[in-house]
């Protein structure tokens, strides 16, 4: 599914602990990764101010065998400019499938993104965003990946929307390719019994979700329905549940659902433990992603 795919990297110790973190992905067919440095124009001058082009180089060199053993061809590239114009340009010419993007844990100073182009890789992308948390271990002197088992546990939280019902095409595709557990998750804004009737909409939808990935591969799947608001209580079911992947899309339409609704992806994608699975919205995408696959 995710043949061709993008890591978005920089230079910092978290961006070599987000690319051990991708080995798991060759069991959705990963087999070629871009490992891509990203700068704007302000970087260039300060980058290579602090860093030679040998010592650039020798980082992503770096990278590289780490994927190469991991059993991914691996090329390299330095590009410069705008972030998200470049990704998404090479990701539609060249034929990639998914990009990958690592978020660090927050800190007193507050939260880091690699390479400062995550928030606007995961709301702008033509392609689907696999976003990673790295966070610190070994009393604070090593930096590691939260989650990397994708095929575990992964989660599916949907309003029903339009948007959010693209995203389930790939909770189908990670299924067939041997998920092994899915919860299909909704959250209802009225408070209601823990006992739900058999005749309640949101539980009939789950249920025709439930039977369509019983018959297109092996994972158990089941179904969860709270009440409450959406961020909390998807980020308790990840923590209760031991989810290892989420799978969303932020369906906003216009700026002003964006505001309300698009919220719930980005605290997600800030606090989520776990690795999130962004499917960006029909109209981002390129016609030529879907040969990706």
């Amino acid at each position: 599914m995710f043949n061709r795919f993008i890591v978005a990297t920089d230079l910092s110790p978290a961006s070599i602990a987000m690319v051990h973190c991708l080995g798991n992905l060759k069991k959705y067919g990963a087999r070629h990764c871009l490992l891509l440095q990203c700068l704007n124009t302000q970087e260039v001058d300060s980058v290579f101010y602090a860093y030679d082009t040998k010592i650039l180089n020798s980082i992503l060199k770096r990278q590289r065998e780490i994927l190469k053993n991991q059993g991914y061809s691996v090329e390299t590239r330095i590009v410069s400019g705008d972030t998200r114009q470049q990704l998404n340009q090479i990701a539609t010419s060249e034929n990639y499938s998914l990009f990958v993007v690592g978020t660090q844990e927050y800190s007193l100073a507050g939260e880091t993104f690699l390479g400062g182009i995550a928030n606007d890789v995961m709301h702008h992308a033509c392609i689907p965003v696999l976003r990673l948390l790295v966070g610190m271990t070994g009393g604070g002197n090593e930096q590691a990946c939260g989650s990397c088992s994708f095929n575990e546990h992964i989660l599916y939280p949907t309003d029903f929307s339009e948007h959010s019902t693209q995203a389930f095409s790939f909770v189908e595709k990670l299924v067939a390719d041997g998920a092994k557990r899915v919860t299909l998750f909704h959250v209802q804004k009225t408070k209601q019994s823990q006992l739900l009737e058999v005749q309640d909409p949101d539980l009939h939808r789950l249920m025709e979700m439930r039977e369509f990935l019983l018959r297109h591969g092996k994972a158990e799947v089941f179904i969860e329905i709270r009440a409450g608001s959406p961020t909390p209580e998807i980020l308790r079911l990840i923590q209760e549940r031991d989810v290892q992947l989420v799978v969303m899309a932020p369906h906003s339409q216009n700026r002003l659902q964006e505001f309300f609704v698009g919220s719930v992806s980005r605290a997600v994608a800030r606090h989520a433990e776990a690795g999130v699975l962004f499917i960006p919205p029909m109209g981002n995408r390129q016609k030529t992603w879907f040969h990706c696959h």
